[in-house]
């Protein structure tokens, strides 16, 4: 897909220009997935050309309406309402279509949707419908990895990471599974205090994210490798990889992920002394987190880390700088403060 995704585009176009609408379908129903992790927003109108017209391939105008309503939550488009509606739309098309891959990601999309929103008891029960209908190996994997983010939001560390080792023994081929579950299960490794394999199983789900051309699956395993190596007080490590996630952030400009990487590096800040720094990290991380739509989940990857930098912060310049700097980094445009980051990290 990466490597015709110009003939991909101009297919897709021509197909919409011509009324080949059930063309158009088709098409997109196979390029959504690539085209949330390769950071291509347009694809929203696209989804939307194709699915007002009047095709008639109903798995194809399924796995569509699954897209759009998946598309309009990552890139944060309109109301949430919106996606509800659709996963909706999807599971009922699913059943007049009587497909059961469809009926999984109908479900399976709908749930992510409602974790990351909070509602996890919700969530749950759509992965356990999902289930019911997960032929392949790595379909029950990508159920196990999500099990493991409702474990994590729960607080149960051991039962997170017992779910993230089934997902990484279940991906097998599957590309897209094996560096998610590498990089979910890096960081709780380093909070086991199991240094050497979190750093280990870090650098394999990096090395598994750059086996192919899409980006956005770069973002998330460095994110993750970056958590891992500050558990581990790797520091130097992880400032490394935090270059290389700045610049690939600035250059996709994705919304995801941006408060784990702004308080991975108030922590680093706040280590090396730049307490100001720090603290205005901190208010950009929480700002961002407040902003989103999708981050309720109540997953805190850093939280004990947080938690200390926050408080040798305050401790530091007292509470009413601490909250000065805090405001300041919580007003500023998320792009300058990327931008900052990458100056000051490669400073030091």
């Amino acid at each position: 897909m990466a490597a015709e995704e110009d003939n991909f585009r101009a297919a897709v176009s021509a197909a919409l220009v011509d009324g080949e609408y059930d063309a158009a379908l088709l098409l997109l129903s196979g390029l959504w997935v690539h085209w949330i992790w390769a950071g291509r927003a347009e694809a929203i109108g696209w989804l939307e050309g194709a699915l007002n017209g009047p095709g008639r391939d109903l798995v194809a105008r399924t796995e569509c309406t699954i897209g759009l309503a998946s598309l309009l939550r990552w890139w944060e488009v309109g109301e949430p309402e919106r996606s509800v509606r659709l996963f909706a739309e999807a599971e009922e098309l699913a059943e007049a279509a009587d497909d059961d891959g469809c009926r999984f990601w109908a479900r399976y999309f709908h749930a992510e949707f409602l974790m990351l929103r909070g509602e996890g008891e919700r969530a749950k029960a759509r992965y356990l419908e999902a289930l019911r209908w997960a032929a392949p190996r790595s379909s029950v994997g990508w159920c196990s990895y999500c099990f493991g983010w409702l474990a994590m939001g729960e607080g149960d560390a051991a039962a997170a990471r017992a779910e993230f080792e089934r997902a990484v023994s279940l991906a097998g081929r599957d590309h897209m599974l094996r560096p998610h579950a590498l990089a979910a299960l890096a960081p709780l490794l380093a909070l086991a205090g199991e240094a050497s394999a979190a750093e280990d199983t870090a650098a394999a789900a990096v090395a598994s994210a750059r086996e192919f051309p899409l980006p956005g699956v770069l973002v998330m395993a460095l994110v993750r490798a970056a958590q891992a190596q500050v558990l581990c007080r790797a520091d130097t490590a992880a400032e490394d990889t935090v270059v290389e996630l700045f610049d690939l952030m600035q250059r996709l400009g994705t919304l995801q992920f941006r408060a784990e990487a702004f308080e991975v590096v108030a922590v680093l800040t706040g280590r090396a002394g730049d307490l100001r720094g720090a603290a205005r990290l901190l208010g950009t991380g929480s700002a961002v987190r407040a902003a989103r739509a999708e981050d309720r989940a109540g997953v805190r990857i850093l939280g004990t880390a947080l938690d200390t930098t926050r408080a040798q912060v305050l401790a530091a310049l007292g509470a009413d700088a601490y909250d000065r700097e805090v405001e300041a980094g919580a007003a500023a445009a998320v792009p300058d403060q990327i931008a900052q980051v990458r100056r000051s990290v490669r400073r030091r």
